[in-house]
């Protein structure tokens, strides 16, 4: 009987499978390198490819979205698996040039009250952790964590700092900017609260949590039971007034996360209770 032999396009992957591809895919990113003065950043799309304007700025050369953190983790992951310090070393340069190329708090301050705003027009997204500074930390808190090399949570406490700095008071409390998802103060709300888990520095705890009161305020009653937050002004995007997100990234379970994380921390009964109830 004549061996059946199957299709490659129906045969199981493997480790060494996605091993590989995950090598391809760096190899290919690295088509894109540039070297700097400092160190090492890449393009977000090759020469002649059509893709977003780089003048906005949710797509920044540094920025864990499209930038060289994001990358960096990327391949500070790929070290891990191969054992290749190739891959570490890449990401070392790419942690020199943001190193070398920090921003303090007039950053914010311009990101927030620029004319561009963002991706027409949201600054809370464009100073976010994904397209912000705190992007750049989570990249060099990973760093930190393989080389153990000082230098990287200096900067991230730096980063950690000037996002104190940057925070505004007024009569509902503490925030940054006027959107609240995970994408924006919510997203400091948890990289604070990390920090805390990592060091034991109360001040990024306190500022977490006085800013997670802030949106704790902005909870509405839901149709159909628990609660939901509108987060932000959807119309800016082209949706209508009143759209909500029920999703991770723009939406109540994404805040409802951050509370659950908070409540890990700080043990307060209502954080607990709204993440429960942004779940229902």
């Amino acid at each position: 009987m004549a061996k059946l032999i199957t299709p490659e396009i129906f045969q199981k992957n493997t480790a060494e499978d996605y091993l590989k591809a995950a090598i391809d895919t760096a190899e290919w990113i690295d088509t894109l390198a540039i070297k700097t003065e400092y160190g090492r950043i890449w393009q977000a799309l090759p020469e002649g490819q059509d893709g977003y304007r780089e003048d906005v700025p949710l797509f920044t050369p540094k920025s864990m979205y499209d930038g060289s953190a994001g990358i960096g983790i990327f391949f500070i992951r790929l070290y891990e698996a191969t054992g290749d310090t190739r891959w570490l070393t890449e990401a070392e340069e790419a942690a020199t040039h943001i190193i070398a190329t920090k921003v303090g708090v007039e950053w914010y301050q311009t990101t927030l009250h620029s004319e561009v705003k963002g991706i027409i027009p949201v600054p809370g997204w464009a100073a976010g952790p994904y397209n912000g500074p705190v992007g750049e930390a989570y990249f060099l808190e990973d760093l930190y964590q393989v080389t153990g090399k000082q230098e990287y949570r200096d900067y991230v406490l730096y980063v950690a700092d000037v996002l104190l700095e940057a925070a505004v008071t007024d009569e509902r409390g503490l925030h940054w900017s006027d959107q609240e998802d995970i994408t924006a103060d919510g997203g400091f709300i948890v990289f604070l609260d990390i920090l805390y888990r990592k060091t034991g520095i109360k001040k990024y705890l306190d500022t977490a949590c006085a800013a997670a009161d802030r949106i704790a305020q902005d909870a509405l009653p839901a149709p159909n039971g628990g609660k939901f937050w509108k987060l932000l002004d959807l119309s800016m995007i082209d949706f209508a007034k009143d759209t909500t997100f029920p999703n991770w990234s723009h939406g109540t379970t994404g805040t409802a996360w951050m509370f659950a994380a908070l409540y890990q921390d700080t043990k307060k009964e209502e954080y607990l209770e709204l993440a429960k109830e942004g779940l229902t």
